[in-house]
């Protein structure tokens, strides 16, 4: 009988490793799990969202703004003259800009229903849930001063700095506005703002769920000219 008790003592001993083994492989696997699908979901360089994980929060965001009736605003977010950055300062300094420029969006863009990612190259996209109109323009305006006072060093752009250019719109997506027409509405505001002379915001801002042009923040355009050049 003292052998019989000693040996299913010893059994259940030798089954509550293997469940903790087992239980500690399952944990493990899930921590590789999720540093992947953070890996997969992470720009490299920034440390930013990249656009695959953009395109997906952009889902749920245009879900909810159709339930509950918010705006739902896109901020696209170009590096101005970079190419020539690129080529008077080499493909290192470049790669510096770009990870200072997405330190000055994580410090920007926080909020719960907010997310900023590289979406490619030079650009930057950000999703603003909730604010509208001239607001959605002046949180663009803020990102545009922080990087500006970053004072980066730039001879191939007009004020000597790097700067950015930015282009928003602001729509009701319940009206039926879909993504593709988003991002075609904040590119021609980025292109226009880059036309304009890059270095600051140009807002298309919907109405009833409409593209239309509302022209470029007043807030923004007086800012620019009261500024004195080395300051851009």
């Amino acid at each position: 009988m003292l052998i019989l008790c000693l040996g299913l003592t010893s059994l259940t001993l030798l089954l509550q490793r293997e469940l903790e083994r087992r239980a500690q492989a399952e944990r493990a696997a899930l921590d590789a799990n999720k540093a992947l699908a953070e890996l997969a979901a992470t720009d490299g360089l920034t440390g930013l969202p990249n656009r695959r994980h953009f395109d997906a929060v952009f889902d749920g965001l245009q879900r909810q703004a159709e339930r509950t009736g918010e705006n739902l605003s896109l901020l696209l977010i170009d590096a101005d003259q970079f190419k020539r950055y690129n080529d008077t300062y080499g493909h290192l300094a470049g790669d510096e800009v770009l990870r200072t420029i997405a330190r000055c969006l994580k410090r920007q863009v926080s909020g719960p229903d907010e997310v900023a990612c590289r979406i490619g190259g030079e650009e930057f996209g950000v999703l603003l849930l909730g604010p509208a109109g001239r607001e959605v323009a002046f949180r663009a305006e803020h990102i545009r001063q922080a990087v500006a006072r970053t004072q980066i060093p730039h001879s191939g752009q007009e004020g000597g700095f790097i700067t950015v250019s930015i282009g928003v719109a602001c729509l009701t997506l319940g009206s039926g506005v879909t993504q593709t027409e988003c991002f075609a509405a904040a590119d021609a505001a980025l292109y226009e703002a880059k036309r304009r002379g890059r270095n600051r915001v140009i807002a298309q801002l919907g109405q009833s769920g409409g593209i239309t042009d509302r022209s470029c923040s007043a807030r923004s355009d007086s800012r620019l000219r009261s500024k004195p050049k080395a300051q851009r």
